[in-house]
């Protein structure tokens, strides 16, 4: 509901008549004139009312009432400015003309020179504190700056003085909704429509009033009602949409809403419900199309373009939410919410420095506010800085106890810094105030598995599916899911991956057990795993994702299989090898190997994962656990072996600069190659990544440098692993502190290499 200004107060032509105080014919002539322009004016008849004020200006152009009135005609029509100076003209020459004071209020409102048209309602009021007028426009005023209780209270007022003002009935009910008490904005709504049955804008304010108090069928038939009474009004035409939207009425609602931006295209209420129902029917790209509209429509609201740009910044259209953001920035550079949110569109698109400043000015205009200092909390801990980002969160859980997702927050920022037993206790926290919440559920999943608690880590690691950032969508959701408990002797069972290639690689171990079981398995897998797996046994098929895998009875993710097996930390089958490369691929890397490195101990390298530049959230864990060839070094410096690059990816390309490091990634083209590769080696080490998981599948030793705030799969305190008994782990002390892991593996390899004969 829009918030109207004030109602313009004519004043009677009594107020005016000292302006002809004298009684000679000419004095007279203008009296009558005055009367007549009056009368002109209340007819609606503008332009005539106002060639007769001109005229009676010229002849005394200090004349008040003429002032007052034309600045009223001038307001009417859209002159502010001018209005403004006249009817500042008509207050020097009489300031205690409440209507004078009224009506400068209302042109200053209609100028959204705010603060000046509360000043000229009070001033108002202080002549005369019975003037429904000044009290209406005030308490829309004092809404329009956000002060919504006070703005109620000078609502009520006037409607005490006029209970059938029916602007301040409709704009009360818009203050209702905003407080969130819709059943009263309801209430003001019919009030109104009962004094104006025909006005078809309060038949639409009341259907939307409706239904967001949750009657959605008398919000139809109220819509449907200002349709027949305006069936072409671009706003009643929104207002339908909006109501039939809630209804599940979706193609009509569309209709409603492209009629109306096609009769009003610069009309930003119309273009924005087009491009929200567009976005509602899954039409994206039509609708971010039409949210940029919003940007070069010049009457289009600070409130509209932060619609649009929100939407944007949802639908994964960054640079265009960021410029959105920015050009609202130039508009109103204190808003807080914009900056937030440019900040929230800036780290998605990696640009994280730029993202903490603008956190950083959000939290300056607005220090209490637990969303901002949330979203700063959360970028601190991505930088490796969790002890302010626990500081911030703290702050949060203070202003909202007993709130999930603050005391979830601080959770994070615990187990960021390996206090796990403390994480625990604020994400069940955080699970009792909120038990519905799946990333909470999550959370509470990791810091059980990273405690070795498998038992009800496994069942609740199931609420991945309810976070897209934490899980692919369940593409084969339709098929009944094996939980653990259903016989499989004869059944098909499909085994399918999700996330990433360490994650198919660790857990492919399960696959035997459900053919011990008497399933059928097929594996479906990433197509750079297919050949190497191929060769497990046990498994009947092996396809690559998005291939036919034929009838199937039943289906599990390959990372829900240890629930449904009810796999504990001692029941963990870790025997090794269970993979191996295929035979065919073996020759010609040995070959390969032969030709490039002298005879003696030979060491693979991987220093950096993959980044997946697409994902934020797993870019900044790249950055965590990645290291530069080059920081390598106290390894490289141990002569006694060879080494050999097994980083692929344009991370690989620092192997070319290093002549001690055999670069043969050239010739590898999937996991089977890889595999062959690693077979001719006598030690890898990596970091945690996929070929880590790899070599140790296939029973080779793995050393594994891991970051501080490691993979819950590596547990918490130990150097070795209950998962892969060849992998000895490399921990950071201290976040970013590479050093001292590296240090210790350097001295331990020289021992290691003394027990190595080729």
């Amino acid at each position: 509901m829009a918030i109207d200004a004030g109602s313009w107060h004519l004043a009677s032509p009594v107020l005016s008549m000292p302006s002809f105080a004298q009684n000679n014919c000419g004095e007279t002539i203008l009296a009558e004139d005055f009367a007549k322009a009056v009368e002109l004016h209340q007819a609606g008849r503008l332009l005539e009312a106002v060639e007769i004020y001109q005229r009676i200006l010229v002849a005394n152009p200090y004349d008040e009432g003429a002032n007052h009135l034309l600045g009223v005609a001038c307001s009417q029509m859209g002159q502010f400015d001018l209005a403004i100076h006249l009817i500042g003209e008509a207050i020097r020459a009489n300031d205690r003309v409440p209507d004078y004071h009224v009506n400068l209020g209302n042109a200053l409102f209609s100028s959204r020179r705010l603060p000046e048209a509360e000043a000229a309602y009070r001033r108002a009021l202080t002549l005369n504190t019975d003037i429904p007028e000044a009290l209406f426009g005030l308490g829309n005023t004092l809404a329009q700056t956000g002060r919504l209780e006070e703005s109620l209270e000078f609502h009520q007022s006037a409607l005490a003085l006029r209970p059938n003002f029916v602007e301040a009935l409709a704009n009360m009910a818009g203050v209702l909704s905003r407080l969130g008490r819709p059943a009263e904005a309801v209430e003001k709504l019919r009030r109104a429509v009962a004094e104006r049955p025909g006005e078809a804008s309060l038949q639409a304010d009341l259907g939307r009033a409706l239904l967001a108090s949750g009657h959605r069928i008398e919000a139809d038939v109220a819509v449907c009602r200002a349709l027949r009474l305006a069936p072409d009004s671009p706003p009643i035409l929104v207002a339908a949409a909006d109501v039939i939207r809630a209804r599940g009425r979706m193609e009509e609602a569309l209709e409603h809403a492209a009629r109306a931006a096609e009769l009003a295209p610069n009309y930003p209420p119309a273009v924005l419900m087009l491009a929200r129902q567009l976005r509602a029917m899954g039409r994206r790209d039509l609708s971010a199309e039409t949210y940029l509209r919003l940007a070069g429509i010049e009457g289009a609201g600070v409130a509209h373009l932060f619609d649009a740009a929100n939407a944007l910044n949802e639908m994964s259209r960054l640079p265009e939410a960021v410029a959105l953001y920015q050009a609202l920035l130039a508009r109103e550079h204190d808003h807080s919410e914009v900056w937030n949110n440019l900040g929230n569109a800036l780290r998605e698109l990696g640009e994280l420095d730029r993202a903490a400043e603008c956190y950083e000015t959000a939290e300056r205009l607005s220090p209490d506010d637990p969303v901002v200092m949330s979203n700063r909390a959360a970028l601190l801990g991505s930088l490796g800085r969790v002890a302010e980002a626990e500081i911030l969160c703290r702050k949060v859980v203070a202003l909202q106890p007993g709130i999930g997702i603050p005391l979830s927050n601080l959770g994070q920022a615990l187990y960021a810094q390996g206090r796990m037993e403390e994480a625990r206790e604020q994400f069940d926290a955080a699970g009792a105030a909120d038990s519905t919440n799946d990333d909470i559920r999550f959370h509470r999943a990791i810091v059980r598995l990273m405690l070795g608690d498998f038992a009800e880590g496994w069942p609740l690691y199931e609420a991945r599916w309810g976070n897209r950032k934490r899980a692919e969508p369940n593409r084969h959701f339709a098929t009944p899911q094996w939980l653990g408990d259903e016989d499989l002797a004869g059944k098909t069972l499909l085994l399918w991956s999700e996330q990433g290639f360490g994650d198919t690689l660790q857990f492919v171990r399960f696959a035997p057990l459900a053919t011990a079981r008497g399933a059928r398995v097929i594996l479906e897998v990433q197509p750079a795993l297919v050949s190497l797996l191929r060769g497990m046994p046990g498994i009947a098929q092996v396809v690559a994702v998005g291939d036919d895998t034929g009838p199937v009875d039943l289906q599990s993710p390959l990372m829900s299989l240890p629930m449904a097996f009810g796999i504990t930390l001692e029941s963990i089958p870790a025997a090794v090898p269970y993979l191996a490369p295929p035979p065919e691929r073996l020759e010609p890397w040995t070959r390969r190997l032969n030709a490039s490195l002298p005879p003696g101990p030979r060491i693979g390298l991987v220093w950096a994962g993959d980044s997946r530049e697409h994902d934020i959230e797993c870019t900044l864990i790249d950055r965590r656990r990645s290291l530069a060839l080059k920081q390598l070094e106290p390894i490289l410096a141990v002569e006694e072996a060879s080494f050999v690059s097994l980083q692929v990816g344009k991370q690989g390309l620092q192997a070319r600069d290093e002549p001690r490091v055999a670069d043969l990634t050239a010739g590898i083209t999937d996991f089977a190659d890889t595999a062959a590769l690693i077979s001719g080696l006598d030690l890898v080490i990596s970091v945690d990544t996929s070929t880590a998981h790899l070599a140790a599948a296939l029973g080779k030793p793995v050393w594994l440098l891991s970051r501080f705030d490691g993979c819950w799969r590596w547990l918490q305190g130990r150097d070795d692993s209950p998962w892969y008994p060849t992998l000895r782990l490399y921990r950071q002390p201290a976040a970013g502190d590479w050093d001292t892991p590296l240090a210790k593996m350097a001295t331990d390899l020289r021992e290691w290499l003394k027990t190595i004969r080729r």
